[in-house]
This record gives C-alpha cells, structure tokens and sequence, in this order.
C-alpha cells in the first residue's frame, strides 16, 4: 500500500481464508502481516479499495484525507473507510504513526446457514455498511481488544480456533454495523424460534411432574390442539406426553431410591402418583423390577 514500511509477513495469513456467514451475507475478510502493527511512512497519494479497511492506529499521529474530508489521527483510534473511497494519510515527523489494519468485503447471497437468524437482521446490517464513506469510531477499545483476541488465537491455535476467529471477527462487524445504526427494527421469530419457545414451554410444564399433568392443560399453555401437542413432543422426544411424563417420573424415582431413605409410598407421592401400587406397577413396567428390588439392587452394588 502507497506510504506503508513493508509489514512483517506472517506465514499463517499466507494460506488461510477467513469467511463467516450473517443471515444472507457473505463475508470475505481480508489479511496478511498487515494485520500486525507496523510504522507507516508519510504517503499523500489519495488511493481506493474495492473493500472496507479498518485502521488501527495504535502509535504517533499525522492526518487522515478520506470522503472529502481531514481529519486528525491520534492514537489509540479505529478509522473504517468504505469501498472506493479515496483516501491518504500523513504522518508526523516527530510523531511517527504506527497502525495495523484488516480489509473485509461482502456479498449477499441466496443461502444462509442459520435459518433460525431473522432475515431483516442480516438486512439491516448490510443497509448499516453501506451508508459507510468514512467513519472514525469514538471509542476504539471494544475494537482493539477483539483484534487482540483473534491475534491470540492465532498465536496459541487450540482447538476449535478457527471457529473462535470467525467468531470473534464477526462480533467485530456487528459492533461496526451497531456504531453506525445503533437502533434495531424489531424482528418477527422465525419459524424454528418459534419451535424452540414450544419446546421451552414444554420442559418447564414438565418441571411440575410432581402434580397432575395433562395433556389437555399443556395443549392450552401452548395454545394449539391435544392431537398437535403430541405431534409436536413425538417431533422433538420421541415418544408421546404420556410416555414423556412416565419416564421423568421413573428418573426422578430412581435418583430418590439411590440416594434417600423414603419410604415407597412417599417417594410415590414425590413424584406425582397419590397411589403407591400404582406407581410400583408403574415402575415395574418400566424398569423390569420393583422400587425395593431397585433400592436393594443399588444399595448392594455400593
């Protein structure tokens, strides 16, 4: 780039590329050893990119020409110039200015990963870039430290650090789509949002195993039909409400025996059943032998 010394290289940015997916767009980002802090040279020559570019200046200060405009750079501050922007900076003499910067790109695309990711999100984000010609950030430090983290990761690789680093950078573009548009038009749930809120409403009806349950009273809760209640937990447990209420009572049954001293009709009532020949059938039924055969089983296997 016209005005750079010539940053160390870093093998590791030689052959990786870095994409990342928000809703429908795709996300190029762009690095190599620039991405680490180097001591820029005075360069006047206004220049563009095809892709944003993040500067870090981390030392010195000079001034920046970007969008028509100049403006002082001092350190610690994050500059974001947009595509085909022209821009050119100067450094002081006695100040010299030291940066790293990252270049990123995006497209959108017909496909997404994430289908629970509500579509206008993706949206705004994309219109929140767009407006950009050039901004300065007026608190660079959640910038710094999320470049400092991936520069981490690049350092120590652990397992799942690629993973981490797309992570990291996409919170990185996040918080520069939020700096521009810091307000949010409200989203409509998706589908599968929706599917998760019933399965929610599901486990913490469930949690009340020890009163009687019906299917009739869940179905209410969820505001749909028995028959679709019951389609809905064979879809995500497998098995029918009944079945599903059984077996949480038996688990819980079973952690009682292991570990206290109730009796079996207490431990009947604990879970939910007023008779204890009805819960020991119960329990039988399902396990193969009685609540004492099991308590006696474990107690010997100690």
């Amino acid at each position: 780039m016209p005005g750079d010394a010539s940053p160390v290289d870093h093998p590791s940015f030689e052959t990786m590329t870095i994409k990342l997916r928000i809703g429908t767009l795709l996300f190029d980002l762009l690095l190599d050893g620039s991405f680490y802090p180097h001591r820029v040279v005075s360069g006047p020559s206004q220049h563009n990119h095809v892709a944003y570019e993040l500067h870090f200046f981390v030392g010195g200060s000079g001034t920046m020409f970007a969008d028509g405009r100049e403006i002082a750079i001092r350190s610690p501050s994050v500059h974001l110039i947009g595509p085909h922007v022209y821009h050119a900076f100067t450094a002081e003499n006695a100040d010299p200015l030291t940066r790293f910067y990252l270049q990123f790109a995006f497209a959108e695309t017909n496909s997404r990963d994430d289908c629970s990711l509500p579509p206008s999100e993706a949206l705004q984000i994309k219109e929140a870039l767009e407006r950009i010609g050039y901004l300065l950030f007026d608190d660079p430090e959640p910038l710094l430290l999320l470049t400092e983290q991936i520069k981490a990761q690049f350092a120590s690789p652990l397992l799942g650090y690629y993973t981490q680093i797309r992570s990291l950078f996409m919170q990185l573009i996040v918080l520069i789509a939020r700096t521009i548009r810091p307000a949010a038009e409200s989203y409509a749930l998706s589908a599968k949002i929706q599917d998760d809120l019933r399965t929610r409403v599901i486990e913490m009806y469930l949690d009340e195993y020890r009163r009687n349950l019906t299917l009739e009273e869940l179905a209410d809760r969820l505001h749909m039909s028995a028959k679709q209640t019951n389609r809905v937990m064979r879809k995500y447990y497998g098995v029918s409400f009944k079945q599903k209420l059984l077996d949480l009572r038996i688990e819980a049954a079973k952690q009682i025996l292991l570990t206290g001293d109730m009796s079996i009709r207490q431990i009947a009532e604990e879970v939910g059943y007023a008779s204890e020949r009805h819960f020991g059938a119960l329990f039988a039924r399902r396990t193969g032998i009685t609540p004492t055969q099991f308590r006696k089983l474990a107690a010997a296997n100690t």
